[in-house]
Protein backbone atom coordinates (compact mmCIF):
# COMPACT_ATOMS: atom_id res chain seq x y z
CA UNK A 1 0.00 0.00 0.00
CA UNK A 2 1.43 3.22 -0.94
CA UNK A 3 0.49 6.94 -0.47
CA UNK A 4 1.67 10.23 -2.62
CA UNK A 5 1.34 13.53 -2.84
CA UNK A 6 2.76 16.06 -5.21
CA UNK A 7 2.67 19.91 -5.49
CA UNK A 8 3.98 22.64 -8.21
CA UNK A 9 3.05 25.04 -10.87
CA UNK A 10 2.69 24.98 -14.27
CA UNK A 11 2.93 28.34 -17.03
CA UNK A 12 0.43 27.05 -20.02
CA UNK A 13 0.47 28.99 -23.93
CA UNK A 14 -3.13 30.29 -22.83
CA UNK A 15 -5.01 30.65 -19.66
CA UNK A 16 -6.60 27.55 -18.47
CA UNK A 17 -9.32 26.30 -17.47
CA UNK A 18 -11.01 29.45 -19.17
CA UNK A 19 -9.84 32.89 -21.02
CA UNK A 20 -10.55 34.81 -18.05
CA UNK A 21 -7.96 32.27 -16.03
CA UNK A 22 -4.89 32.37 -16.14
CA UNK A 23 -1.24 31.08 -17.81
CA UNK A 24 -0.05 30.19 -14.37
CA UNK A 25 -1.39 27.41 -12.70
CA UNK A 26 -0.94 25.58 -9.43
CA UNK A 27 -1.15 21.54 -9.41
CA UNK A 28 -1.89 19.38 -6.38
CA UNK A 29 -1.78 15.43 -6.76
CA UNK A 30 -2.72 12.87 -4.30
CA UNK A 31 -2.95 9.27 -4.95
CA UNK A 32 -3.25 5.62 -3.02
CA UNK A 33 -2.06 2.95 -4.71
CA UNK A 34 -1.94 -1.48 -3.68
CA UNK A 35 0.79 -3.24 -4.80
CA UNK A 36 0.08 -7.51 -5.12
CA UNK A 37 3.35 -9.20 -5.99
CA UNK A 38 2.38 -12.04 -8.21
CA UNK A 39 5.91 -13.56 -9.01
CA UNK A 40 8.97 -12.51 -7.57
CA UNK A 41 9.67 -10.20 -10.61
CA UNK A 42 5.92 -9.23 -11.39
CA UNK A 43 3.08 -7.15 -9.75
CA UNK A 44 -0.14 -5.61 -10.65
CA UNK A 45 -1.11 -2.32 -9.28
CA UNK A 46 -3.95 -0.27 -9.00
CA UNK A 47 -5.13 2.91 -7.43
CA UNK A 48 -6.88 6.05 -7.12
CA UNK A 49 -5.72 9.75 -8.49
CA UNK A 50 -7.02 13.22 -7.28
CA UNK A 51 -5.71 15.95 -9.27
CA UNK A 52 -6.73 19.48 -8.47
CA UNK A 53 -5.67 22.39 -10.69
CA UNK A 54 -6.49 26.59 -10.13
CA UNK A 55 -4.91 30.09 -10.48
CA UNK A 56 -4.43 30.22 -6.74
CA UNK A 57 -6.47 33.57 -6.71
CA UNK A 58 -4.23 35.16 -8.81
CA UNK A 59 -6.67 36.38 -11.93
CA UNK A 60 -10.12 37.94 -12.00
CA UNK A 61 -11.67 34.17 -11.92
CA UNK A 62 -10.52 31.02 -10.06
CA UNK A 63 -12.06 28.42 -11.54
CA UNK A 64 -10.31 25.11 -10.36
CA UNK A 65 -10.56 22.17 -12.20
CA UNK A 66 -10.79 18.48 -9.62
CA UNK A 67 -9.95 15.41 -11.56
CA UNK A 68 -10.47 11.61 -10.56
CA UNK A 69 -8.88 8.57 -12.26
CA UNK A 70 -8.38 5.02 -11.48
CA UNK A 71 -4.86 3.70 -12.54
CA UNK A 72 -3.98 0.04 -13.35
CA UNK A 73 -0.44 -1.54 -14.24
CA UNK A 74 1.93 -4.06 -14.57
CA UNK A 75 5.58 -3.62 -12.89
CA UNK A 76 8.38 -5.79 -13.39
CA UNK A 77 10.90 -5.73 -10.70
Amino acid sequence: FQLRGAAGGVRLSKPVPVLEGHKFNFLAEASTTLELRLTSTISLTGGMVFNHISNGGTAAINPGMNSRMIEFGIVRH
